[in-house]
């Protein structure tokens, strides 16, 4: 999803840095001020009717207008996940930098520029983002999972798992962090492990597909396409939504039970989708 500060918050803002100041300024100050709240009202009803084109055109006309560092900060948040839409992440990642570099605890940019640096591959980046976030808010289980999720991808698995654990040592009802951990043993091999975990899942969450997901990946390493073939099934039927995740592990399987065409316009719904979070697509 697309993450923006509504105008409200900017308003509120940029009235906290302004409004304390106009009376005893030249009224050229007031016509600034006036254009500015203009500006900042008409990017955020831009943004909500989707002419994100017209909304970078606005947030480049207010940003020469602000002083104000965290006010400007609000403002390169914005710009930043307007870029992230267009699919411009080059110009998104500049956005989100600059506006880090004038308040570096915003934790929902760092979150963003994170998440992009993730789906680009720039895992060490996100690994430094996610672990700025996890010493902010220690307690954060969702950063830590993030965190975890990209040290997988980097196949340092240690590191995954003591984040995993770290979560459930707070929350013992973490299936998140279950099925995190279920993974990490499905990547190391400890097949056992992984599978009285993702049976765990299941039991507790039966009309839910992330537990037969899992099981299904466990089944495929493990050289059980058939069972694998039979959970990914249930996993669909289970859900509205699948996720690109979901349609590109289908593939796999797929693929190793000879269905190439099957396999294949799985791997291109799943490459479709996956533009479409980096985006932001709701």
């Amino acid at each position: 999803m697309l993450k923006t500060l509504c105008f409200t918050t900017l308003l509120l803002a940029l009235c906290g840095l302004m409004g304390g100041r106009l009376h005893a300024q030249e009224y050229s100050t007031e016509i600034v001020a006036d254009s500015l709240t203009r500006l900042v009202q008409a990017q955020s009803e831009a943004i909500d009717r989707g002419d994100y084109p017209e909304a970078e055109k606005l947030l480049r006309q207010a940003l020469p207008l602000i002083r104000d560092k965290n006010a400007r900060a609000m403002l390169l948040t914005n710009l930043g996940t307007v870029y992230q839409r267009l699919a411009q992440l080059d110009q998104a990642l500049l956005s989100y930098s600059a506006a880090l570099a004038l308040n570096e605890d915003l934790a929902s940019t760092r979150d963003s520029r994170a998440m992009i640096y993730a789906a680009t591959g720039k895992m060490q980046q996100a690994v430094l983002d996610y672990s700025y976030l996890c010493q902010l808010y220690p307690l954060n289980e969702i950063y830590r999972y993030k965190r975890a999720m990209v040290y997988v991808s980097m196949k340092r698995y240690a590191e995954a798992e003591a984040d995993l654990c770290s979560i459930l040592e707070h929350n013992t009802g973490s299936l998140k962090a279950s099925e995190g951990l279920a993974l990490v043993y499905t990547l190391t091999g400890q097949y056992d492990r992984a599978e009285r975990l993702y049976n765990d899942l299941i039991e507790k969450l039966p009309g839910q597909s992330l537990g037969y997901e899992g099981r299904a990946r466990l089944f495929l390493l493990s050289g059980k396409p058939g069972f694998a073939l039979r959970d990914i099934d249930k996993a669909f039927e289970c859900t509205d939504q699948p996720s690109a995740a979901l349609y590109r592990l289908r593939a796999d399987i797929c693929q190793i039970i000879g269905d190439e065409k099957a396999a294949h316009a799985d791997r291109s719904m799943a490459e479709r989708m996956t533009s479409a979070q980096i985006r932001g697509d709701r």
